[in-house]
């Protein structure tokens, strides 16, 4: 019998004391680059490129996430950067000899614990913060992990109805597939929250905050979610046969903004340095923080 699992998240055993923080300027107009940009397993080659190989230790935990600016800079030009954050210092040498690169800004540290080795980010602290995501569960059948599958599937949306009461029934008009998948994916937020050490923050609700024009109760999370379609990327396999084969890797990519609040200090600095959801090598998963 099939049995559905929330897809937990690998956690390091301990936490480092610090992560080091580096951001990449790309050359957005160069045709090397777009194609990079467009192959999320390009991508993740290049950037792994400054980390030792698993003969000398391996890269550690490496998070990135592509971020494009949608001011005018300098020429009109589009501004396109990859935030990359790691518990081992990269080699920024090996970024910037390519022709995708423009510069280099970092590498930064980003400390965890003090002098003492004493977690900072004391619980109640709160902070703005950036996620892109992959959100998935698990179809577990019998005594295997099974397959993933998007959080707003629909197995999960017909689930949400029925557990909610929102069904539509005969001459009733169905609830949007949006604001379905919008819940879906905050609920999945929240999980991953309680697992790592940090709540959304909550809207104040009360009479103002009523909307009659909405088909269903609104978040109550301050929280924006943006989905943002899938993320493809070619991954070289070998076949029985020993024949080199590109198998696509698709991934749900969903972008987080919002406020959060810390409620567990030592599990919170792990979801830091670990990261969030699944596809982390591709792109997923970087909580980046802001103060408020």
């Amino acid at each position: 019998m099939d049995t559905v699992n929330d897809d937990k998240d690998e956690k390091l055993g301990v936490a480092p004391d610090k992560l080091y923080l580096t951001r990449l300027r790309l050359k957005a107009l160069r045709s090397e680059t777009l194609r990079t940009l467009g192959d999320s397993h390009q991508m993740h080659q290049r950037i792994y490129a400054a980390f030792p190989d698993k003969a000398d230790g391996g890269p550690g935990r490496v998070l990135w996430r592509v971020e494009e600016a949608s001011g005018l800079g300098d020429g009109h030009q589009r501004e396109i950067s990859a935030l990359i954050q790691s518990d081992k210092e990269p080699d920024s040498s090996r970024w910037t000899a390519g022709g995708w690169v423009c510069g280099a800004d970092g590498p930064r540290t980003l400390p965890l614990r003090d002098a003492d080795h004493r977690p900072l980010f004391p619980v109640g602290a709160s902070f703005r913060f950036r996620l892109r995501a992959n959100p998935t569960f698990r179809v577990a059948a019998g005594d295997k992990k099974g397959k993933r599958l998007s959080v707003t599937c629909e197995q999960r949306r017909a689930v949400y109805l029925e557990q909610h009461g929102l069904t539509a029934k005969d001459g009733e008009r169905p609830l949007s597939s949006a604001r379905v998948a919008e819940a879906l994916l905050a609920e999945w937020l929240e999980r991953k929250g309680k697992e790592g050490g940090f709540q959304l923050a909550a809207v104040p609700t009360g009479a103002d905050w009523i909307d009659p024009f909405s088909d269903a109760p609104a978040s109550r999370l301050e929280v924006r979610i943006t989905p943002e379609g899938f993320r493809r990327g070619w991954q070289t396999r070998t076949s029985d046969e020993a024949e080199r084969m590109p198998a696509p890797l698709d991934h749900d990519s969903v972008l987080f903004e919002g406020v959060l609040t810390v409620t567990d200090t030592e599990a919170f600095i792990n979801t830091l340095a670990s990261g969030i959801g699944s596809a982390k090598s591709f792109g997923f998963g970087l909580l980046s923080l802001a103060r408020k």
